[in-house]
């Protein structure tokens, strides 16, 4: 499951493949993102082909990364940028049901000691 930023990420990612700096209104907005990004990459939601997709800045002023680039969604990730908004996104993941097999067994084990308990009254 995603968040919200990294929803928004991927939507951006969709279509602009390529960001910089100039593209956001602070260096730590910018920062954010890419950090969203390398997550996106580690949970195989995007890819990329270059073997280092974020120019780091290496002077001390500003913020960490100058530019990224050159991304590219993974199905699931197209499928997910496809949606409207979040909230489509949170519809659509199905949701567990309450009754797993471990909350079943525990709830016979209760019922067949509760049985027991009462057999071993009423004799």
């Amino acid at each position: 499951m995603i968040d919200e930023k990294e929803f928004n990420v991927l939507k951006k990612l969709k279509s602009k493949s390529v960001l910089s700096r100039d593209d956001y209104h602070s260096d730590d907005e910018f920062d954010l993102v890419c950090e969203t990004i390398r997550d996106l990459l580690s949970k195989g939601i995007i890819h990329t082909d270059s073997r280092k997709p974020f120019l780091i800045n290496r002077r001390t002023t500003g913020g960490h990364y100058l530019g990224a680039g050159r991304f590219n969604l993974s199905a699931i990730g197209m499928k997910i940028a496809q949606l409207g908004n979040f909230e489509e996104l949170k519809k659509s993941i199905p949701k567990k049901s309450q009754w797993t097999i471990d909350r079943r067994l525990t709830f016979l084990g209760l019922l067949i000691g509760l049985v027991g308990l009462l057999i071993s009254i009423l004799i």
